[in-house]
């Protein structure tokens, strides 16, 4: 017998799980191949704020974008920003920017193995070498694809990843 309390209670359970996940990677080296290359500031980002401040300025920047829309805003999720960070160091190691693992599993597939279960996804990734927040949004938000992942109305958590490497 099929139990459509359960049933409903699942379909709320993944609609909440609606997943973007914005991962950053901010390297202090000559952009190669790079999504957005952003002029480097006087005083870097890293000389005055540490990594945990940056991610939560990059995610109220996320939400202060959807309330101009009046889009409800995303919830930070810790489980979400350890598979951002994850993927961000592999990417830094590797020396690369890309929505593929270095297995090449794709970002869905990084979600699933991770535990995640969602009914729709999307991920931003950058590289850069300012450590502007802001800076580092704006090219989100001038990326159409970016901006839609930024403002898509089905989104409800999100999960940052920075990481620094300098060369």
């Amino acid at each position: 017998m099929i139990n459509f309390e359960k049933v409903k209670e699942i379909k709320v359970q993944l609609k909440r799980i609606a997943i973007p996940v914005f991962l950053f990677l901010l390297l202090a080296t000559p952009c190669a191949k790079n999504l957005f290359c952003l002029k480097q500031e006087k005083e870097s980002y890293s000389q005055k704020k540490d990594v945990p401040t940056m991610e939560q300025d990059l995610f109220n920047l996320v939400n202060i974008e959807r309330q101009k829309l009046s889009l409800a805003p995303v919830r930070f999720s810790p489980p979400l920003s350890f598979l951002a960070r994850k993927h961000s160091q592999n990417m830094a190691l590797r020396g690369d920017i890309s929505h593929l693992s270095t297995s090449g599993e794709t970002y869905s597939e990084r979600l699933v193995e991770g535990g995640f279960y969602f009914i729709k996804n999307g991920e931003n990734v950058a590289y850069s070498q300012t450590f502007i927040p802001e800076f580092i949004h704006q090219g989100f938000m001038d990326s159409p694809g970016h901006r839609a992942n930024v403002l898509d109305p089905d989104f409800d958590e999100l999960g940052i990843g920075v990481v620094f490497k300098k060369d």
